[in-house]
């Protein structure tokens, strides 16, 4: 599975601007992330797993 495809329901549960603040860096990277560039895997790596932390789940709400 691609980044962009795990990464896109993450920032749409939390909002650009909020995923972009818990994973330091700027809503741009984001977007551009969304659409397909990949960062290095261990940014990728870190970035789901701080979303993934942050963003409730189905079963949380």
């Amino acid at each position: 599975m691609s980044f962009a495809i795990q990464l896109r329901p993450l920032v749409e549960r939390l909002g650009t601007a909020e995923a972009a603040r818990v994973c330091g860096v700027t809503p741009r990277s984001l977007q551009l992330w969304m659409r397909g560039a990949e960062p290095c895997a261990a940014m990728q790596a870190g970035v789901l797993l701080l979303l993934r932390k942050k963003t409730p789940t189905k079963r949380d709400t």
